[in-house]
């Protein structure tokens, strides 16, 4: 099921077909999704799977377009089709370049090991106190505004956390923050910059830092807003209390803190991602069974027996659900230490 933000994306597509009675042979709603499509699989795997699915990329993240084309998964697709989808991408997510009569592609942003060892330096804008953008965003939902408080924002197995340079509709923000989110976390990239963590602009204006071992910490969280920038729905107070302060203010009267107003964090996962999700938590539970049973911090009882009896089945089922997930979904990155333990595809 395509979201809102993808319908939207693809409204290029009406006049394009117009334009050339060749196109003709498919309706609107089909190149659209045929475009959705190779955008999807370029996503996975310039961003994820080019390593694993035996594509060699460059250090400075490009892969020519014809050794794209000759993969599997992009059966169907041409070199047209390709040029068409990058120039109309509304994030502006990938890059073509042309090196000696052949035709390069990469992703703006948003790698993860998996693709190998890549240099992102040759890949973005190092940010200085003097060039960094007056504004950084990173979207989120009011559940993981907790955790976030205590631990801070992590790259989730990315090389880096991803910020807009403003808000949701702001002019010139194209990408950096995850659709559907409805909390937005104001970054204090200026300060963060002079303690020592590294930020990065990509080539399609996302915001990026690896932080510190993978972590930005919560002192560098100004707070967080809803999309027009106006309604505070959280506060990040992390500096600590000050004694002469509290001593000297003791006994008077203390403003109450002003309520958290959370959102209610928006359905986001599709029907597939779901059954994914339940898939997962299934398979996991037996992991730790097995895991608490190697330990001897447990005695198996008849119905973790019949569990473990029955793992093939959860696995097999997982397989399943893994098929049917989006080439680009989040989960996978996320639940990847699951996934490693699937048989390899015949």
């Amino acid at each position: 099921m395509q979201t809102q933000d993808q319908k939207d994306d693809y409204d290029w597509v009406g006049a394009w077909h117009a334009a050339d009675t060749r196109r003709h042979e498919w309706t609107v709603e089909q190149w659209k999704s045929h475009f959705l499509t190779l955008s999807k699989r370029c996503s996975y795997m310039l961003r994820h799977g080019a390593a694993e699915n035996g594509l060699i990329m460059r250090s400075d993240g490009f892969i020519p377009v014809r050794d794209i084309l000759a993969h599997k998964t992009f059966r169907g697709f041409s070199k047209e089709d390709v040029e068409v989808c990058v120039e109309h991408n509304t994030k502006k997510r990938f890059l073509l370049s042309e090196e000696g009569g052949e035709l390069l592609i990469r992703a703006q942003q948003g790698h993860t090991k998996r693709v190998g060892e890549i240099d992102q330096r040759a890949l973005t804008t190092p940010l200085t106190g003097k060039n960094c953008p007056s504004m950084a965003v990173h979207g989120t939902f009011s559940k993981n505004i907790d955790s976030i408080k205590k631990q801070g924002l992590k790259t989730m197995g990315r090389d880096h956390i991803h910020m807009a340079t403003g808000l949701p509709g702001n002019k010139g923000v194209i990408s950096g923050c995850r659709e559907g989110t409805s909390v937005f976390l104001h970054i204090d990239v200026k300060r963060a910059i002079v303690s020592g963590i590294e930020f990065f602009l990509s080539g399609n204006d996302v915001i990026l830092t690896p932080g510190r071992d993978g972590v930005l910490p919560p002192e560098f969280i100004k707070g967080a807003t809803d999309a027009t920038g106006e309604k505070v729905l959280f506060g990040f107070e992390t500096e600590a209390p000050n004694p002469q302060r509290a001593s000297s203010s003791a006994g008077q009267s203390q403003a109450a803190p002003k309520p958290d107003l959370a959102l209610a964090p928006p359905s986001h996962l599709n029907s597939s991602e779901k059954s994914f999700l339940k898939a997962v938590k299934g398979f996991r539970a037996i992991l730790k069974i097995e895991e608490q049973q190697r330990e001897g911090k447990i005695k198996v009882d008849k119905t973790q027996l019949s569990k473990l009896e029955k793992k093939g089945e959860f696995l097999a089922d997982l397989a399943e659900q893994e098929r049917g997930l989006p080439l680009d979904s989040p989960l996978r990155e996320k639940n990847k230490d699951v996934l490693s333990l699937l048989p390899a595809p015949h």
